[in-house]
């Protein structure tokens, strides 16, 4: 990933957190990712944009989480699993 994106992500991130996404603009992200509005708008044109890459990020993040662990247990659930509507019957 280029270090301009990234670190327009990793600072969103925290704008979106303590501003909320409604307060923030992109030029706070700007000013906390240290460039400038231009370059900002280079990568992403609305805060629409920016919010897809972080979820789509972190939506394959946590999907190579949950493989990483369900390969590490071969498929078995631990003892300490309880049923639930997410799980298929007789899974448990």
């Amino acid at each position: 990933m280029q270090e301009n994106k990234k670190k327009i992500l990793e600072s969103s991130i925290g704008i979106f957190a303590k501003k909320g996404i409604h307060q923030a603009t992109l030029a706070d992200i700007a000013a906390a990712a240290g460039i400038s509005k231009g370059t900002l708008f280079y990568y992403y044109k609305s805060k629409g944009e920016l919010l897809y890459d972080i979820l789509d990020i972190s939506t394959a993040e946590i999907t190579d989480l949950i493989t990483g662990v369900i390969q590490a247990s071969n498929g078995q659930v631990s003892e300490g699993c309880h049923p639930c509507p997410l799980c298929p019957p007789g899974s448990i």
